[in-house]
């Protein structure tokens, strides 16, 4: 959105953090640049890990969120070996942006775990982004799934066999403008690298929209985090996803999300023709 518009939002922040081996908590701030904790997320843009033993490509996932006071606090499931995790640090300032953000251990499937929000009004306008974090060094976490299952419930699912209860950070972003598609399957992809999620409506603008992809599981609700699953939406109406080995049946639940636009620009535009 344009600055100072009702869809405006800012990156406060991007930052880079290495982590020793042993470690599983940091935290730096605040940033004196936010102006309200409440309407900040923050992403976890990704990880990398320097050991390349198979062992260890599940040690690099990172739960990372704001507190109420402005700090940044970083956490890791299991803090053997060394990884760097990137993030930033998002504010929604436009008043057209609703965020809600909590915390939730769920129960594992077939029910996974309710959590009552405020109304976001039409589901088609939020989106829930999440991370995670458990204290037992087991991160078999992709086979979570979060998402609305109507204007005021969030449903957190955690994979069938889990081996230990994760607490998921949860933040529900919603704004009338924005347009959000879900979907999910089963018991996919058993044998295939790459392959391609499709049956959502066009999106109207690709560099504006973007796939969110999540809950890879086996046939019998096993999480697989060395699969490393990529996803992008690559054109209107596609998401393509990668992995690095094959051999587990997944199962997903995938958002495409479509920004909003700048309305305050065509409203200026039909001004001028009249």
């Amino acid at each position: 959105g344009a600055p100072g518009g009702p869809n405006e939002f800012i990156v406060r922040d991007r930052r880079l953090h290495s982590w020793v081996g042993g470690q599983t908590t940091t935290f730096y701030g605040p940033i004196p640049s936010v102006v309200d904790p409440a309407k900040v997320v923050v992403f976890n843009a990704g990880v990398e890990n320097p050991n390349t033993g198979t062992g260890h490509y599940d040690r690099g996932d990172v739960r990372v969120f704001l507190d109420v006071t402005g700090i940044v606090q970083l956490e890791r499931g299991d803090g053997a070996g060394a990884i760097v995790s990137s993030h930033q640090v998002v504010e929604f300032v436009g008043s057209n942006w609703g965020i809600q953000t909590g915390d939730s251990s769920p129960t594992q499937d077939p029910g996974g775990t309710d959590v009552t929000i405020n109304s976001v009004g039409d589901v088609s306008n939020a989106w829930v982004y999440f991370t995670w974090d458990t204290n037992n060094g087991n991160l078999d976490d992709r086979g979570h799934r979060v998402w609305l299952t109507s204007s005021t419930n969030l449903r957190v699912q955690e994979d069938a066999n889990a081996t230990a209860t994760k607490t998921v950070r949860w933040s529900v972003i919603s704004n009338p403008e924005m347009t959000v598609q879900t979907g999910a399957a089963d018991n996919q992809f058993n044998t295939l690298l790459t392959t391609t999620i499709t049956g959502f409506s066009p999106v109207a603008d690709v560099s504006r929209s973007f796939a969110f992809v999540s809950g890879f599981t086996d046939g019998n609700g096993n999480a697989h985090p060395r699969d490393l699953w990529q996803a992008e939406l690559s054109d209107a109406s596609t998401i393509s996803l990668q992995r690095g080995r094959n051999g587990q049946e997944l199962g997903y639940r995938y958002f495409v999300v479509e920004m909003p636009g700048s309305p305050e620009i065509g409203r200026a535009s039909c001004r001028e023709r009249v």
